[in-house]
């Protein structure tokens, strides 16, 4: 399928969430199949009219380095530097997202050579008009459950992988190193699944996610930026490097392709 251009794409609303993945585990139980049949039943775009993914709350508070501390804590998907890290990061992403693609493979993969001690999480943040989206959720649900979460991240946001049709999945997770047999297991039962992604959105909600990728980071001194977009993690990359926000000349946005994002440093809201 096409892909649409680095865009940020506004979390819009829609009440279709329990159905679908009821009408999934139905479908599942009375037809049965494998990897493919499977993921090609979760791919019916989402009814543009209902209502039920949460919005973002319009009074979301300022993100503190507590916050993001207990984003990283309360996450499922974890890695790195757990304890005593310099910079904690946490993202909400969609798999299809044009732009959360081209934040990992510019940014995200070249982290680890990068950046000073750092640790990262993960919250699935799928789009409603990203129909692709959820079969890769499950996907990488399903990798979790085998421990191999963020080798499946890597994988499905390959360029390899681009588009996320039912054969580029399965083949994400064989390359993944998954074992297959319970691989296409887990993925027959989409109501785990459908209850973890939820936690995940609402969690985004609540503190403001209405685009992807979205990040949040807190360095070593109790700063804190929020931003969404690739360009603008291209942007802040650079001043990440010491492990200190804020510390280094970050370049000035450009107007013509997004908005400048929101840094805390020692408590005060600057725009950078």
């Amino acid at each position: 399928m096409s892909i649409p251009s680095d865009t940020l794409t506004p979390r819009r609303k829609q009440n279709n969430g329990d159905t679908k993945f009821m009408i999934i585990a139905l479908l599942v139980i009375l037809l049965g199949g494998g990897s493919l049949f499977f993921l090609n039943r979760l791919t019916t775009p989402p009814d543009p009219t209902s209502a039920d993914i949460p919005s973002p709350d319009p009074a979301t508070p300022a993100i503190t380095a507590e916050k993001v501390d207990e984003l990283f804590t309360k996450a499922r998907h974890q890695k790195g530097a757990i304890a005593g890290a310099d910079l904690t990061i946490v993202e909400f992403a969609d798999f299809e997202c044009p732009s959360c693609r081209i934040a990992y493979d510019q940014t995200l993969k070249t982290w680890d050579a990068k950046l000073p001690s750092h640790r990262m999480a993960f919250y699935q943040f799928p789009l409603p008009m990203h129909p692709r989206a959820v079969p890769a959720v499950v996907a990488s649900e399903a990798a979790a459950k085998q421990g191999k979460f963020w080798e499946i991240y890597a994988v499905l946001f390959d360029k390899d992988s681009e588009g996320l049709d039912d054969a580029k999945i399965v083949a994400a997770a064989k390359k993944a190193g998954l074992d297959m047999t319970r691989f296409d297991a887990d993925i027959k039962n989409g109501a785990p699944f459908k209850a973890l992604t939820d936690a995940d959105t609402k969690a985004g909600a609540a503190n403001g996610v209405d685009s992807t990728p979205t990040f949040f980071f807190r360095d070593k001194s109790g700063s804190v930026a929020v931003l969404s977009g690739s360009i603008n993690l291209g942007r802040l990359l650079p001043d990440l490097k010491d492990g200190v926000i804020g510390n280094d000349a970050i370049k000035p946005a450009d107007p013509a392709r997004g908005q400048p994002f929101t840094v805390y440093i020692n408590g005060k809201k600057e725009s950078r």
